[in-house]
């Protein structure tokens, strides 16, 4: 590989882990300071048939069939802060598609209780002309617990449902 198509896949990659960024920092930032919600600037970092889906939030097609998950997170979250790590991102050979996992630690309040929630996200991104965007976006909850327990005993708390 040359010089220049190393350069380029490496702005990809930096791109698309800004991409990741802030998409948690638009989300918490909407969630937490009181601003519209769902954020556009959130909803804009998603391809227009993009998927959001979780086995434990469920899942979520297009603009509108994400605007209204974050609507119903909205009315049960009253404070999240998303803390993303461990990035590990892959670009296809003709740098159309991309490949990303993360690992994410979620201190929240849902619904009136401090929890934590870790857990991984897989995410799939697609170039649109010279920006990057989520084509689908799968979380896979390791754990979500209350803040005073603890995940030791138990990984999922018996009462959690979305």
């Amino acid at each position: 590989m040359d010089a220049q198509r190393r350069v380029q896949r490496l702005e990809d990659i930096e791109n698309i882990r800004r991409l990741k960024a802030l998409y948690a920092t638009h989300f918490d930032d909407a969630l937490n300071g009181g601003g519209d919600f769902p954020p556009e600037n959130l909803l804009d970092q998603f391809a227009p048939d993009a998927v959001w889906e979780s086995s434990s939030f469920g899942r979520f097609t297009g603009h509108d069939g994400i605007r209204g998950f974050l609507e119903d997170y909205r009315d049960r979250v009253s404070f999240c802060l998303h803390y993303i790590l461990g990035h590990v991102i892959n670009v296809s050979e003709d740098r159309g598609t991309a490949t990303g996992r993360w690992i994410t630690w979620e201190p929240m309040t849902l619904d009136g209780n401090a929890v934590l929630l870790a857990g991984h996200y897989n995410d799939e991104f697609q170039r649109s002309g010279e920006r990057w965007l989520f084509k689908s976006v799968q979380l896979d909850v390791a754990f979500l617990v209350p803040y005073d327990r603890g995940w030791a005993e138990q990984r999922i708390m018996p009462e959690w449902k979305w």
